[in-house]
This record gives structure tokens, C-alpha cells and sequence, in this order.
């Protein structure tokens, strides 16, 4: 077994590097938001588009901080101004990926409302959350999803590892839509956490 085998911190498919990967691809969304766009509906109920990036970058800064050791508030939410929004992205997502790269972050569990956690299912749930809200901020202004196929489809599987009771509750995901086998993956992520592609 190789070193990248065999530590769960590297490797294409570690909790780190499909975090890193989503929020890159996340940024290029935000980065594209037109000037004229940022009061526009989203598929996120309540929420325009400024609204849905600014709880992006609250919900990076929350887990950062449980990835130094705080408390997850929920609640938070941190305004922006859409000229920073941009910025204000990168340095929320560098601040994540600081933080759950400490030595023992990722590996001990984390006290969060529900119960203790492991930090690499928390770092690997914020992966999914940040393509979904890809997909979301696409849709609502006409960009093409900058996610690789391989990289959707992960989250897919990461996301039906997932029962019900857990990933289906109010303030996260919806019930699952239907939708054609064929979809694009993207779509069809989109789906399966009850959006309608």
C-alpha cells in the first residue's frame, strides 16, 4: 500500500482534495455573477443570489471554525457586498481548507448539534453542499457548470450514502426528483438533493 493509499488525507478522492476541487469551482461561479444578476431568484427557496452566496461564505466560515476546535452557529450569516463577493469567497474557502488541514482536524470527532461527528464526514458533507450550491448559483445565472463529471459523480455517491433522516431535513436537502437516467451528472445531483433541473 502506497502513502497516498494509505493516508485519508491525500488522494483524489480524500475529503480535502473534493473540497478544494468544489470550492475552486464554486469561486469561477461566484467570480461570473453579472453586475445586474445579484437580486435574481435562485432555486434556493428565500434566497437571490446574494443571499445564497453570502450563506456559501457563512457556512465556510462556520465550519472552519468547528475545524478549529469552535462551535457551529447555524444562524450566522455574514453580509457582502457583490463587488467583494468574489474575494470575500476565496478567503472564506482558503480559511476552511487551513483550518481542516491542522494536524488531527480532519480525524477527531467535532461537537455539532446533533452530536459528535467526524471531521472527515463534516469536511466531506461541506464538498457536497458546495457543488449543489454550484448547481444552484448556475442555474440562477446562466453559467455552465465549471464541475468535472468525475467530481459530480463522487459527490452523487457520497450524497446516497446518506439516509433520509439525516440529509433530508428542513434547511438542508429536499426529497429526491426524478429525473431521466441519461441527465447530465450535474442534473441528476441536482435531483437526488431536490432540486428541479
Amino acid at each position: 500500500m502506497d502513502d497516498e493509499t494509505a493516508n485519508p488525507e491525500t488522494g483524489a478522492d480524500a475529503p480535502l482534495d473534493l473540497l478544494d476541487r468544489a470550492t475552486r469551482g464554486a469561486g469561477l461561479l461566484v467570480a461570473g455573477v453579472g453586475p445586474d444578476q445579484w437580486h435574481a431568484p435562485t432555486p434556493c427557496e428565500d434566497m437571490d443570489v446574494l443571499g445564497l452566496v453570502e450563506h456559501m461564505i457563512a457556512a465556510l466560515d462556520q465550519f472552519a471554525e468547528v475545524g478549529r476546535g469552535g462551535q457551529l452557529d447555524p444562524t450566522a450569516q455574514r453580509p457582502i457586498l457583490p463587488d467583494a463577493a468574489a474575494e470575500e469567497y476565496r478567503t472564506a474557502s482558503d480559511g476552511m481548507k487551513s483550518a481542516w488541514s491542522a494536524p488531527g482536524a480532519i480525524d477527531r470527532d467535532h461537537d455539532m448539534p446533533w452530536g459528535a461527528t467526524p471531521g472527515a464526514a463534516l469536511v466531506e458533507f461541506m464538498f457536497i453542499e458546495e457543488v449543489a450550491h454550484g448547481w444552484d448559483l448556475g442555474r440562477a445565472t446562466g453559467q455552465s457548470s465549471p464541475f468535472d463529471e468525475d467530481l459530480v459523480r463522487l459527490a452523487l455517491d457520497r450524497a446516497r450514502q446518506y439516509d433520509d433522516e439525516t440529509i433530508r431535513v428542513p434547511g438542508m436537502f429536499g426529497p429526491a426528483v426524478d429525473i431521466a437516467d441519461d441527465a447530465p451528472m450535474i442534473d441528476r445531483l441536482a435531483a437526488f438533493l431536490g432540486r428541479h433541473p
